[in-house]
């Protein structure tokens, strides 16, 4: 699990999209088995959404392209998460 500062340039492309809540970090999460066994997609997923928090399973976006389950979102600075557009992370999963 990693955590990045969130940019005024990101900040400003969610206002644009009609998000009024402003994120203070991208948070990464990655699972892995140290059996090296693949993860189940739906139990990464699930395991996921709780690490979030509740309520926050339309926050949490998978990045398809990663070798393991990664997953990202958006938090403000108490880590409540951020709902922000489906397509935000698409083609860009460092957008933050």
């Amino acid at each position: 699990m990693h955590r990045y500062l969130v940019g005024e340039a990101v900040r400003a492309r969610l206002l644009s999209q009609g998000v009024h809540r402003s994120p203070a970090y991208l948070v990464t999460l990655r699972l892995t088995a140290p059996t090296g066994e693949r993860i189940v997609p739906s139990m990464a997923r699930d395991w996921a959404v709780a690490v979030a928090g509740p309520d926050s399973g339309d926050c949490v976006f998978e990045l398809t392209a990663e070798p393991a389950p990664t997953f990202c979102w958006l938090v403000e600075q108490s880590f409540r998460p951020v709902p922000a557009p489906d397509h935000f992370f698409d083609g860009h999963p460092c957008a933050a």
